[in-house]
């Protein structure tokens, strides 16, 4: 996996390292948008955090200090972000069923489902 370094932050888990990479993927294929991810390089640590989304990128690379010769980061072609799920419609809560009376020992299992 070939990536760009474009910078540094504080690793986001806290665990103490105060220059975890913000990275960019660069062999993305079919012409996808590649979006930045942050690696913390920390003793004990190793965490890889992915944006998803364009506002996750912008999010995350406002935080960053770049990186000495670093390039500017490409933003993402027009068109390659996904729409927004849209929601489905609150559920009403159902009460949970009334449980079956057991008929002695074996109820549970041999009753067939009567009281």
């Amino acid at each position: 996996m070939a990536s760009k370094l474009l910078g540094r932050v504080p690793c986001p888990v806290k665990c103490g390292h105060d220059a975890a990479f913000v990275k960019i993927k660069t062999d993305k294929e079919g012409g996808k948008a590649a979006y930045p991810y942050v690696h913390c390089p920390g003793h004990n640590c190793g965490i890889q955090l992915h944006t998803r989304t364009q506002e996750q990128a912008q999010h995350l690379l406002a935080m960053t200090r770049p990186e000495k010769g670093a390039p500017d980061v490409p933003a993402a072609p027009p068109g390659d972000e996904k729409p927004e799920p849209v929601l489905a419609p609150a559920q009403t809560e159902k009460s949970p069923p009334m449980p079956v009376k057991s008929a002695g020992l074996f109820g549970g299992l041999f009753a067939g489902g009567q009281p």
